[in-house]
């Protein structure tokens, strides 16, 4: 769900509801999803893969937070 659709949704939908997109959101593009009214985000192939090891997967988790909260 691009951050268009997610402002779209949110120009109609009560502001009570959560708007949660799911798939392609990675670091670069979470301050758009934000912008967008996003309440939260699915983080998935963007913090973990198999085989990726734990300290990788911590960096990248450390930048979704940063990410969201700059």
């Amino acid at each position: 769900m691009p951050p268009k659709i997610v402002k779209a949704w949110r120009a109609v939908f009560p502001p009570a509801i959560k708007l949660m997109p799911v798939g392609g959101v990675s670091t670069e593009n979470v301050p758009d999803y934000i912008a967008a009214g996003a309440s939260g985000f699915g983080i998935g192939s963007s913090l973990y893969a198999p085989g990726r090891k734990a300290s990788d997967v911590k960096a990248r988790a450390d930048a979704l937070v940063a990410a969201c909260r700059t």
